[in-house]
């Protein structure tokens, strides 16, 4: 008997042994239980096993979890079938169970052959109770017993072993001692799935980080973040949403799989779920969401995705719901343990962190955005400045931070009260540039612009103050642009869509307005300052006198073009030179000592005279104006002042003084010659009276002729006289330059220095010009004098004349020429040349660089009186000149065709009349000798010694007389008035002038208005005689 036992204790220890190897040998649960399950059959024997275990988090239910059986499989599936369940995974409460009670609560082991009772009881939350004795008789066990599996005081399970066999004691211990090493590697299995889950967390949860820490990308993360839920939940879809600044709307971001919602919108009041994670943020299990109350307001997109159970996980920032995670079960319910839940919500902790990263990053990408749009519209001012060019730009940069189809700056005009668009983008072509009163009640941009604040309208179809400018408009936002609260204008942009800008948009385009405006002000600022400068440089260009600015150490800043013209300098050789370096040396000490001293006593100064030194040497005198320029702060920073040229004035003033001297010269002059002429006409009267009485062959007819010829002398004494005084009488006939050219050469070589050689080249067959000879012969002389003088060490004078035809005008001096033939007479010299400066001035009048004995300056008249005598021929001038080389005058006299006058031909007999003649003349000399004259030609004379007498003597007997002889200067009445009076008389009156003045002045009038000749005192008989036959005989 004891070796019996013995036996049987060894083999159930072997068999222990043998079940161990095997539970060791697993290492899941579910092999652990499998191992259990099959090891009481296949090992010990037994009929069948059932393993239940307990989730301590599930509370008090047990959980089919293995089984196994000798029975065959028909007699299982048979049981299923009758039950409507599989075995595996059935659940229920032991404290309904009966026996099972007392092994779950007091953790005892039951052997009991009454099994139909323990099979009732474990069906007892099925309602199924009344198939336990069918189970029974057809699984044929006779009985079972029930163990608890115990670690620690702690029920992990319970192990039902059955058998078609009545089990003693013994089998009782032996399952206990099975049971305590499946218990064992039961929690050794629970500790390995508890570490392993750990780790998977820990995996699931640093993947997530990681995804967060290595990508900026966070759509990239989000979608990375609902797979991995997916994966590791076993569920069927994520989805993961996000809430708005102010808990009105939600966005989905991100899902797995791909069922196309992201972004997708959903309104977040009366979305009961969506209300209680942000009042409550919690994780919140919808078992159903077709019937709980919370997803009312989403039931239909619940239904239309087939989503039967969700986990709503709230994703916080610093206790703030910003979103959610939806995991959604498709087309059926499930359920989450709470150890799933919790870690759900760690992962959408980190999930919430990415998205509040990612939405500071987003934040922080667009405020750089709008700083580098606001440096660029910053760096855009500093570029241009043209206004335009600016707002073009602001409206340009705008679109990357706002998206926008119009966008608008206007401006308001204060002074007009209007409000006026000055720039559009994206209206097109036919866009309306409306002009709005201040006080329309249109106009959304008026409101912004009275009140000073933002307004946005997100229908502009419900707002009647809207104005349609060009674009199919939804919603309107416009803010003001500020300077310091004053209002300069609008930034108005507009979309087609409704409500499509938020509170951020507006922040965004109010920070965008202020610093437009700034960029706005300042360019209209810099285009006020240009159009400032552009007004003073044109005026500064245009004001004729030289405008100039110097900084505080006196040197010049500043230079209009003008200062060439004076100093022959050009601006740009001006800048930085000191204003004294140009002063002549008798004021250099005062300009410098002022241009020291001046920042510290800056005193506006007017009509200042100073002298400065042009290039060339000379001295211009200038009257200056000026003022300190003053910085914002009022400190001095330089000086600014206008010099205008008065040199010429000056010179003009004194050519005044020099003209009136010479006036009064003149006239004193030219009544001296009138005198002198009177009595030379009755020398050379009576002379030549004389000279016709006397015989052929008389002794005495050489000293009347010595006598005629001093008179003729004389006369052109007189003449020359009268051309002074201006009112000589230029005799243009065919004149023999080269004639005119030896008469002035024998002057010379008898008056000039010998040092100075005298050459001609002179062309032979020379062609005539109309000219008078004295005027020539006096221009000739001024040049060769003025030739010599430039030689005073000696020299070579060269007079040369040619015959040219000029065809092509294209000097400028011969510019007044009309093409054809000339005669060039050109006077050279090997002197020392004329300064460029000086040849500008030259011939001008009282223009002179010479001074005569004492220091006492010429006249400056010599070649002012050349350019007028040539001027007055039809000719021209033209001076070339080097310095140190000499000067040459050419002279171009036009030609004529006609002979030169060698002198009248004598006619055998002086022609004779038998008509009437009355003689005024207030000297009596010269009325007689005039009126004997008169006789000899057989003329009946009567003679008057006024005009008085003259008018007296013609109201009586004008039918009698054919012809007056008429003085022009008589005391009482002059010749102009006598022959106004003589023509009331008889408008037909033949009248004769004979004056001791030219025929200019009174004489040309007279001529003019009908006298019928001119005749220059003195004259010889034979003149008297021709011009009267002339006269009489003309129609």
């Amino acid at each position: 008997m004891a070796e019996a036992k013995s036996k049987q204790l060894l083999h159930n220890l072997s068999l222990l042994l043998e079940i161990n190897s095997i539970l060791n040998s697993a290492v899941s649960m579910d092999q652990v239980l499998q191992s259990i399950a099959r090891g009481l059959v296949d090992v010990f024997g037994y009929g069948g096993s059932l393993v239940f275990e307990h989730q301590e988090d599930e509370g008090p239910v047990l959980t089919i979890k293995a089984f196994a059986y000798n029975y065959g499989s028909e007699t299982i599936e048979r049981i299923e079938k009758l039950l409507g369940f599989p075995l595996v995974g059935y659940q229920f409460h032991p404290e309904t169970g009966g026996l099972f009670h007392r092994f779950y609560s007091e953790h005892q082991a039951v052997l009991s052959n009454n099994v139909t009772v323990l099979v009732a009881g474990m069906l007892h939350s099925t309602g199924k109770m009344k198939l336990a004795p069918v189970i029974t008789r057809l699984l044929k066990i006779k009985s079972v017993i029930v163990y608890p599996l115990v670690v620690k005081e702690r029920t992990i399970g319970v192990l039902v072993v059955a058998a078609q066999k009545q089990m003693r004691r013994e089998d009782l211990e032996l399952v206990r001692a099975f049971a305590d090493q499946a218990a064992i590697a039961m929690e050794r299995a629970h500790l390995y799935e508890k570490e392993h889950r750990l780790v998977s967390e820990l995996t699931i949860l640093r993947s997530v980080a990681n995804s967060i820490s290595t990508s900026l990308d966070l759509d990239d993360i989000l979608t990375k973040a609902a797979r991995l839920m997916v994966e590791h939940f076993n569920i069927d879809h994520c989805g993961i949403l996000a809430f708005d600044a102010d808990f009105e709307m939600s966005r989905v971001l991100a899902e797995y799989p791909d069922r196309s919602i992201i972004g997708q919108t959903f309104p977040i009041k009366g979305y009961g779920a969506a209300e209680r994670i942000i009042e409550v943020p919690e994780p919140l299990f919808i078992e159903d969401t077709r019937t709980n109350p919370l997803m009312t307001t989403v039931r239909e997109a619940m239904v239309r995705m087939d989503i039967g159970s969700m986990l709503i996980l709230p994703l916080v920032i610093k206790g703030r719901t910003i979103g959610s995670i939806g995991l959604d079960s498709i087309g059926k319910q499930c359920t989450f343990r709470d150890k799933e839940i919790n870690l759900a919500q760690a992962i959408a902790d980190q999930v919430a962190i990415a998205l509040e990263n990612g939405r500071l990053f987003a934040e922080e990408h667009h405020q750089r955005q709008i700083n580098e749009t606001l440096r660029e519209i910053t760096q855009a001012v500093g570029s241009s400045l043209d206004p335009d060019d600016v707002l073009r730009m602001i409206l340009q940069e705008l679109k990357k931070v706002i998206d926008y189809q119009g966008g608008a700056i206007l401006l308001i005009d204060e002074k007009e009260r209007l409000l006026y668009v000055r720039m559009l983008e994206g209206y097109g072509k036919d866009a309306k540039l409306v002009t709005l009163p201040l006080d329309s009640d249109k106009g959304i941009t008026v409101e912004v612009a009275r009140t000073g604040e933002p307004l946005y309208v997100p229908d502009v179809s419900q707002d009647e103050r809207y104005i349609n400018i060009g674009i199919n408009t939804g919603s309107e936002l416009a803010v003001p642009l500020k300077i310091k609260e004053r209002v300069i204008g609008i930034l108005n942009v507009e979309t087609d869509k409704i409500d499509a800008y938020s509170k951020e948009d507006l922040r965004l385009l109010t920070t965008f307005a202020n610093q437009s405006a700034v960029a706005l002000e300042n360019a209209r600022y810099y285009e006020s300052i240009r159009l400032s400068e552009e007004r003073f440089s044109h005026i500064a260009e245009n004001i004729g006198d030289w405008v100039w600015e110097i900084d505080n150490e006196g040197r010049y800043t500043y230079c209009n073009s003008v200062v060439t013209s004076i100093l022959g300098y050009t601006p740009e050789e001006m800048m930085g030179r000191p204003l004294y370096d140009f002063a002549i040396e008798s004021e250099y000490e005062k300009i410098k000592n002022w241009a020291e001293q001046f920042p510290e006593k800056p005193e506006t100064f007017n009509n200042a005279l100073t002298s400065k030194l042009h290039r060339q040497g000379n001295t211009v005198i200038l009257k200056s104006r000026g003022t300190p320029l003053l910085d914002a702060s009022g400190e001095v920073i330089g000086f600014r002042g206008v010099n205008q040229d008065i040199t010429r004035e000056l010179q003009l003033e004194e050519q005044l003084r020099q003209a009136q001297k010479l006036e009064s010269l003149g006239t004193l002059a030219g009544g001296i010659a009138h005198d002198f002429n009177n009595i030379l006409g009755g020398m050379l009267g009576y002379a030549s009276l004389i000279k016709e009485e006397l015989p052929a062959g008389s002794d005495l007819l050489a000293e009347i002729e010595t006598i005629i010829t001093l008179a003729k002398r004389a006369a052109e004494l007189t003449g020359r006289l009268l051309a002074f005084a201006r009112k000589g009488h230029y005799q243009l006939v065919p004149v023999d330059l080269n004639g005119i050219v030896n008469e002035v050469v024998q002057l010379l070589l008898r008056t000039i220095d010998k040092a100075v050689a005298v050459k001609t080249s002179l062309r032979s067959s020379l062609d005539a010009v109309m000219g008078d000879s004295g005027q020539i012969s006096q221009m000739l002389l001024n040049l060769c004098l003025n030739g010599c003088e430039a030689m005073p060490a000696g020299g070579r004078l060269l007079i040369k004349t040619e015959n040219i035809v000029i065809d092509n005008i294209g000097e400028e001096a011969l510019a007044e020429l009309e093409a054809g033939s000339y005669v060039k007479l050109t006077v050279s010299d090997t002197g020392m040349g004329i300064e460029p400066y000086i040849q500008e001035r030259i011939f001008d009048p009282f223009f002179t660089t010479k001074e005569g004995a004492g220091g006492v300056k010429h006249s400056g008249l010599g070649l002012a009186m050349v350019f007028g005598i040539v001027k007055s021929h039809g000719g021209a001038v033209k001076l070339e000149s080097e310095k140190g080389k000499g000067s040459a005058f050419s002279i171009y006299l036009p030609c004529t065709e006609k002979n030169i006058q060698i002198g009248r031909e004598k006619e055998k007999r002086v022609p004779e009349g038998k008509e009437t003649i009355l003689v005024v003349d207030d000297e009596l000399v010269l009325c007689e000798v005039v009126g004997r004259m008169l006789e000899t030609g057989g003329y009946r004379v009567i003679l008057a010694n006024s005009g008085k007498q003259a008018l007296d003597i013609y109201s009586r007997q004008h039918q009698d007389i054919d012809l007056i002889v008429l003085d022009i200067i008589m005391p009482d009445m002059d010749g102009k008035k006598v022959y106004e009076r003589l023509k009331k008389i008889h408008a037909k009156v033949k009248v004769l002038i004979a004056s001791g003045y030219s025929k200019a002045g009174q004489g040309q009038t007279m001529l003019a208005d009908g006298a019928k000749g001119f005749l220059q005192k003195p004259f010889e008989r034979t003149d008297m005689l021709y011009k009267v036959r002339e006269v009489l005989d003309a129609t």
